[in-house]
């Protein structure tokens, strides 16, 4: 039976891993490269295997290697492809990405960037949110930030001057005024310091309310912001004086009154 030139020893060198030959040659330089997507795994080789999907060569052509997960291939690949933005391939060796806007998965998701390599990287896009009891993203209400991916009910991102009850509420009302409410994802952080309550418009304990509704101020009790407390006790102070000078004026115009009469009278 006779041996491939390539298989021979007696005498001749053998073709290293990665290259093969066929009908043997002078030298290694007869040796031939595998093409793209094909391997010989060990010297000697009288021809190249070819790479499954799911697969690549690596560089030296000696093996398949599995793509990564969010990654894919075809038959005789050489290299991987990365999934596209709103698909996923979670395992290594997939031979398709799988979309996220299925009901399978999140209807009307995406995903933030390519190669995403499971499906909870399927997100809502900006502008909307993620219905948890219907695994559907619907659009999220006014008040939201129209900017934000991936938000869920938990998660809603609120402009300044909206408000919402807690975390799992998708009600969103506008505040009296804007700057008491500092929005964001953050129920407990919503409210401007000093405010709390519902539309962050009841002043804090230490805090004393000036005003009401859109003008409500909350100023900080004595003890805390010298400031803020110093101006509030000049006001109050400017106050009652203005009310003991109108107090002493009207007494005095009542016993000049007086002493005008008792003189007409002797």
């Amino acid at each position: 039976m006779s041996v491939s030139p390539a298989l021979q020893t007696n005498g001749c060198e053998l073709c290293p891993a990665g290259t093969y030959t066929a009908t043997g040659g002078v030298g290694l330089d007869e040796c031939k490269t595998c093409d793209d997507g094909f391997y010989s795994s060990g010297p000697g080789s009288a021809t190249c295997l070819i790479c499954e999907p799911g697969k690549y060569t690596n560089t030296e052509q000696t093996e398949c290697l599995l793509c990564p997960a969010g990654k894919i291939s075809g038959v005789a690949s050489s290299e991987c492809t990365v999934c596209e933005i709103g698909k996923f391939a979670e395992r290594e060796g997939s031979v398709e990405c799988k979309f996220c806007n299925t009901d399978e998965v999140i209807k009307g998701s995406i995903t933030a960037e390519c190669g995403t390599t499971s499906k909870s990287g399927c997100i809502c896009p900006a502008g909307k949110y993620l219905n948890n009891e219907t695994s559907t993203c619907v659009t999220a209400p006014e008040g939201v930030k129209e900017t934000v991916e991936g938000m869920n009910v938990t998660t809603m991102n609120l402009e300044k001057g909206f408000w919402r009850t807690e975390s799992g509420s998708s009600d969103i009302l506008m505040c009296l005024a804007e700057d008491h409410c500092l929005g964001g994802p953050n129920p407990e952080e919503q409210c401007k310091e000093g405010h709390i309550g519902p539309l962050c418009a009841v002043c804090d304990d230490g805090y004393a309310s000036t005003g009401g509704g859109l003008t409500l101020k909350c100023n900080v009790c004595d003890g805390g912001d010298a400031t803020q407390t110093i101006a509030i006790y000049l006001d109050l102070l400017t106050i009652t004086v203005s009310l003991a000078v109108g107090i002493t004026c009207c007494c005095r115009g009542r016993q000049s009154n007086l002493e005008g009469r008792t003189m007409s009278l002797t």
